[in-house]
């Protein structure tokens, strides 16, 4: 179990998540992956890989399906 800090947006395992990012209900996020600020990851989407700022990202594993304006 990974604990997080709201300080430094960082988890345990290094995982940094980035202002703004939304994730859904029961996404799984891989260690020492980076979330872009502003990033949206969709419910039960796999994150294995670091995902780029202002975009949506869906599925298993999470693709980028669209960009945010």
């Amino acid at each position: 179990m990974a604990i997080f800090s709201k300080n430094t947006g960082k988890t345990s395992t290094g995982t940094l998540i980035g202002k703004g990012s939304h994730i859904g209900t029961n996404a799984v996020i891989g260690p020492n992956v980076q979330i872009a600020g502003g990033a949206v990851v969709d419910a039960l989407a796999c994150v294995h890989r670091s995902i780029e700022e202002k975009a949506i990202f869906t599925g298993v594993p999470a693709k980028k399906i669209r960009d945010l304006d």
